[in-house]
């Protein structure tokens, strides 16, 4: 495994085993001997993609040194190295706002005025925009030139969404308007205010005093799209509080139960949908809250109630969920007639499928092969998506594998090998190669030709220029510009050049962002050397040095198990938060962090800052990796399922019969949909995380 490799220097047991099964299995995989050698790098770089010229890259590290000299306050040593900043044509606009900034630090405030001036004619363009105008703005104060400064600020605020330097501009201008206020009181003369100056307030800038209740409703609404629930659940209920029409006060309340409902807060998300009662959408949500609350005869009764009342995508979905907990309850020809229902007045193709699925599911729970396999046919053939097509396969072929008819059973294992080697990287094409006894990630080699060739080097001006703003330390520049780029990128070779610009910034998740909008089936199809870059950035070793550091410490935790739960928790994301309050790369939650950190006696902070922090976020979330893995020795996908449930939930779902069920069967069967589907994501990195480093 990686961390062992770090430890013990390489990894020869797992990289024979992969060189091993190759030529065991050449037939039956088509697989290149050779490429199985060609083991994914610890890291990309971009030297090899993009072409710089000695010149340019020489220029961008001047700047880079010019930039630090600026921020220490060496002045005369920041004058030097831009005087050999010179040959990057390509990033002007930056040279120039460094000038700027050797200037104003001198004090020259009528030429950092002119210099900025200069810059904004020049490359109206440039993404300094905002920086520029601030840099004028500050000047102009200096200069006592405050209506100037006060249009500067306003510049500025237009083109940022960077919160921290909103906050440090809005105060300066609020500054800049109380000095002109004050001098217009003394001459009699009208002062303006931030909203003559057209200047947008975001809503959460606004002090909680001045908002209004409609105000309160769109920063709740901006909290909620952050995924900060704490504050979202504060400013409904400080717009509830308020005065808003009937139909805003409803829609607040729902909203405010919903967020209720997904911290896991069921007593009061059960309150407020009791409150809001008939309301369909309403009523749907309170018999989920006694679902979770364990009040199932009550909670059935609202969902019945709900779906033999008038049609509505809320009664639809009432008795697909109705379904559900009858099937759990053993009521299975309850839950037949419902999901039968569905099959046939359902609007929703998802909950359709739901529904034959589960339809076949008890039928091969029951042994009844030969219909469970009708209803996974079904399945297969109403299943536009090839990938979402796998799951029935598989079970089809689980079912025809233990049939007592020889040929019926021959079948099964061809349709097993057939997923095993035409979906590696797919999470069924993985479970398909543990009861073969396989273990490749090479794609076959017959695959489309067109999709294996390497991508060529690209010398855009864009993509130069993002790599030397990387190279002259203008990170902020370089993403800005990447952001812009990357949502442009169209072809294959495109996303990947972006891909390894996002390295280079260690921005992991635009890199893995953009290999998500390649085909699905294509990467699930298999590895394949010649494209390695596509492979790395869908599954990278990311914040490595971090991993393998705090890994040091626990002896059950293996990094690809760090990296798969990264990949699915954040998309390797360090400042997301979830609507459920889950913070940073490993999604952890301040309760779990600050309990963590004290059953490891970990000196290190648990609170939501902190755990936006990589390091401190990646620390703790192996040592809780490790608490449940001592909880869960025996079976992988219970400390996955538990990272995600909580380990109380887990164990409940392990007692009796489950204990020793067939791990694929226990993860169909996990109770909660977003956990059963989370637990395959990722035991599906994690597999291509171990196959392919």
């Amino acid at each position: 495994m990686f961390r062992k490799a770090e430890v013990r220097g390489m990894r020869n047991s797992h990289f024979l085993s992969h060189l091993a099964f190759a030529f065991t299995c050449l037939f039956a995989f088509s697989a290149k001997a050779e490429a199985v050698k060609s083991l994914l790098p610890k890291a990309l770089s971009f030297d090899e993609v993009i072409a710089l010229t000695p010149q340019e890259i020489d220029s961008a590290r001047f700047m880079a040194r010019a930039n630090s000299a600026l921020d220490r306050g060496e002045l005369d040593l920041a004058e030097k190295w831009l005087a050999q900043s010179q040959e990057a044509p390509i990033l002007s606009d930056h040279l120039m706002f460094q000038q700027a900034r050797l200037l104003a630090a001198r004090g020259q405030h009528e030429a950092v005025n002119q210099k900025v001036l200069d810059a904004l004619d020049r490359f109206p363009e440039t993404s300094l925009q905002s920086r520029l105008a601030a840099l004028r703005a500050r000047s102009l104060v200096l200069l006592g030139e405050e209506a100037e400064a006060q249009v500067a600020w306003e510049w500025a605020l237009q083109g940022s969404d960077d919160l921290s330097e909103r906050r440090e501009w809005l105060l300066a201008l609020s500054q800049s308007l109380e000095r002109t206020r004050r001098s217009g009181e003394s001459s009699g003369e009208m002062s303006p205010s931030a909203e003559s100056l057209n200047v947008v307030v975001l809503p959460t800038e606004r002090p909680i005093e001045e908002r209004s209740a409609a105000q309160e409703l769109e920063v709740a609404e901006a909290w909620v799209a952050q995924g900060r629930s704490k504050e979202a659940i504060e400013a409904y209920t400080r717009a509830l509080e308020g005065e808003l029409s009937e139909d805003d006060q409803a829609e607040a309340q729902f909203e405010l139960g919903r967020i209720f409902f997904r911290v896991r807060e069921y007593d009061a998300a059960r309150a407020i949908f009791r409150s809001l009662d008939p309301e369909p959408r309403a009523t749907l949500y309170w018999a989920r809250s006694l679902a979770r609350m364990g009040e199932m005869d009550r909670s059935i009764e609202k969902f019945e109630a709900l779906a033999s009342g008038p049609h509505s995508e809320s009664a639809d979905h009432a008795a697909y969920l109705v379904a559900t907990l009858h099937e759990d309850r053993g009521d299975y020809e309850a839950a037949r007639a419902h999901y039968l229902r569905v099959t046939k007045k359902s609007e929703s193709e998802d909950r359709k499928n739901a529904s034959l699925w589960n339809l076949g599911w008890m039928e091969f729970k029951a042994g009844d092969n030969e219909a469970a396999r009708s209803r996974f046919a079904e399945m297969i053939v109403a299943e536009p998506s090839q990938v979402a097509a796998l799951r029935p396969r598989y079970w089809a072929a689980r079912a025809a594998l233990r049939s007592r008819s020889a040929p019926l059973r021959r079948t099964g294992q061809a349709e097993m090998l057939s997923l095993a080697m035409d979906w590696p990287l797919s999470y069924y094409g993985w479970r398909a190669q543990q009861r073969l006894s396989r273990s490749t990630p090479l794609a076959r080699a017959d695959r489309e030709p067109a999709f294996l060739q390497s991508p060529k080097p690209i010398t855009s001006e864009a993509h130069r220029r993002i790599a030397l703003l990387t190279l002259s330390g203008f990170n902020k520049s370089a993403r800005t510009e990447l952001d812009s780029l990357s949502r442009e990128a169209a072809s294959l070779d495109e996303r990947l050049l972006a891909g390894h610009l996002a390295i280079e910034l260690g921005d992991y998740h635009t890199g893995y962002r953009l290999m998500a909008q390649v085909d699905a089936e294509r990467l699930g199809g298999g590895f394949e050397p010649t494209h390695q870059a596509l492979f790395w950035l869908a599954w990278p070793p990311a914040y490595r040095e971090a991993v393998i550091k705090s890994l040091l410490s626990y002896g059950n935790v293996e990094p690809e198990l760090v990296w798969a739960i990264m990949r699915e928790e954040s998309g390797f994301r360090p400042a997301v938060m979830s609507s459920a309050g889950a913070v940073g790369l490993l999604q952890l939650m301040p309760e779990t962090a600050e309990s963590t950190a004290e059953r490891f006696d970990l000196k290190v902070a648990a609170d939501v800052e902190a755990l936006q922090v990589a390091e401190v976020n990646i620390e703790l979330g192996v040592a809780y990796l490790s608490y449940l893995s001592e909880r869960f020795p025996d079976r992988m996908s219970a400390v996955i399922a538990s990272y995600n449930a909580g380990p109380t939930a887990v164990a409940r779902w392990l007692e009796g019969e489950a204990a020793t069920q067939e791990d694929d069967e226990w993860v169909e069967e996990i109770s909660y949909s977003q956990t059963r589907h989370y637990v395959k994501r990722v035991l599906r990195s994690l597999n291509a995380y171990e196959s392919l480093y």
